[in-house]
């Protein structure tokens, strides 16, 4: 009788963990063919006439795939992981009654609710290989004229473009992608998702690669502000690993905690700051900015901020003004409301603070890193970070929860338990 127990157990473990592999599995595919599918979406290949109708087919059967994979998932709703998501999703849908049809939020939504299964590690490995994969596509295809690199002019005098480009004017290429500023930005992305995953067992060797990309990137496509983030990244890198003993024991102190947690916050308010005193700003600030600060002081003049939002064209070359507002903060409220920006800075927040919790000083480094870099750029929600939104529904998993894997604390532990024993 007892063995017969033993063998019905076995056999139902086995089917479930069989069950969880086909999830995690199923996940993962979903997961590779939505970036694929938003990296090919913010390339050139967007200027044949149908693919604009393929990336919107393939969106839809994402959304229902992932539905469907939800309703095979049975999941009970889990406080306060799930209720974000059902708040952001009810939120949006009222926004787009009021400013029109536009599922990439909620499918962005859905693609973190369905990754609940699976661990962080294999999130972040999924996502590394399908980014690589779809700009491998779009680089490719421009490399053999495929789809067009853009080419623009920029005339510029200050510090690091005379260092490394020796002229006032010079040319940024888009390699494929529609904005110039794209190909920066993807080194930005594959260099946080990497020190994310590998935490501290990322080599000399592989930051200099990222260096080397870096400037290659900046010479090529004229970058300045994504440079900086990632030379910044790098010496907060191994400025954490200097400072390792405070960090994972906890003794940051009590307003560099509040700092980190409150990083999305403060940069919403600073932004906010920019634009209700633009007058008083220096116009030698506004010129490094590219006149960033002349152009959200001028949309928000005239779009201003409403509950619900002005519309998704608001800030864009598609709006009414036809001025770009690089301010992740400002063209947050701006477009899609105040309720739904302040749901959306609460999210970050608390994902920030779940981080902080662990004591995970690898992960607070990009993210701190790309809330900065939101003042210059519209990434707030934008899929590039989508494996770090995942936090949301990973809170104690083992990658978020730092593990301190140094060899003398080791040897230590196993000196003393042996002496215990």
């Amino acid at each position: 009788m007892t063995i017969c127990i033993k063998g019905v157990r076995k056999e139902s473990m086995q089917r479930e963990y069989g069950i969880k592999f086909k999830l995690i599995s199923i996940h993962n595919v979903m997961l590779f063919f939505y970036i694929i599918v938003m990296v090919i979406g913010e390339s050139n290949f967007m200027q044949y006439g149908f693919m604009n109708s393929f990336i919107s087919c393939c969106k839809l059967a994402l959304l229902f795939s992932s539905m469907m994979y939800l309703l095979f998932l049975k999941r009970n709703i889990e406080m306060p992981k799930d209720i974000w998501f059902i708040l952001l999703i009810g939120i949006n849908v009222i926004t787009m009654i009021q400013n029109g049809l536009e599922i990439n939020f909620i499918l962005l939504f859905m693609m973190i609710i369905t990754s609940s299964k699976c661990s962080m590690e294999s999130i972040f490995k999924t996502f590394l290989i399908a980014f690589c994969v779809g700009c491998a596509i779009v680089f490719l295809s421009s490399a053999f004229n495929i789809i067009s690199d853009e080419i623009n002019i920029r005339y510029s005098a200050d510090f690091l473009s005379n260092l490394f480009l020796h002229s006032n004017r010079y040319e940024r290429h888009s390699f494929g992608f529609q904005f110039s500023n794209q190909v920066p930005f993807v080194i930005m992305t594959i260099y946080f998702v990497w020190i994310a995953w590998k935490q501290e067992y990322v080599k000399f060797y592989q930051h200099l690669i990222f260096e080397i990309l870096n400037i290659y990137t900046f010479v090529c496509c004229g970058s300045r502000f994504v440079f900086i983030i990632i030379v910044g990244t790098n010496i907060l890198y191994y400025w954490v690993k200097i400072r390792y003993n405070k960090v994972k024991n906890g003794e940051l102190a009590k307003i560099e905690i509040f700092l980190i947690d409150s990083i999305f916050g403060i940069g919403t308010i600073i932004s906010f700051l920019c634009v209700l005193f633009y007058q008083w700003i220096p116009k030698f600030m506004d010129i490094f900015f590219n006149f960033r600060l002349t152009n959200a002081f001028q949309a928000v003049k005239y779009y201003g901020f409403h509950l619900l939002g002005s519309g998704f064209d608001a800030g864009t070359f598609n709006g009414e003004m036809e001025i770009i507002v690089d301010n992740g903060y400002i063209m947050l409220f701006m477009q899609r409301g105040i309720i739904l920006g302040c749901a959306i800075i609460l999210f970050w927040t608390y994902i920030t603070r779940t981080v902080t919790k662990n004591k995970n000083p690898y992960i607070l480094i990009p993210i701190f890193m790309f809330a900065i870099e939101n003042f210059v750029d519209y990434q707030v929600m934008s899929f590039h970070f989508i494996a770090f939104m995942c936090i949301v529904c990973h809170t104690d998993d083992e990658l978020v929860k730092f593990t301190v894997h140094d060899k003398t604390n080791v040897k230590y532990l196993i000196a003393k338990e042996g002496t215990n024993s």
